[in-house]
């Protein structure tokens, strides 16, 4: 018997499952930051 989500993969599954969706949060706050600062002028 072994569990249900403990398939091939096993614990290293769960890590790319979490580096996979860190990288996808890390990619829409970058492009959203990007897309409000575009708006604004240059304070330089």
């Amino acid at each position: 018997m072994h569990e249900p989500m403990m398939g091939f993969w096993g614990l290293a599954g769960y890590v790319l499952m979490v580096a996979l969706w860190a990288v996808v949060i890390v990619a829409v706050v970058l492009w959203v930051k990007s897309w409000l600062e575009r708006g604004r002028p240059d304070s330089a």
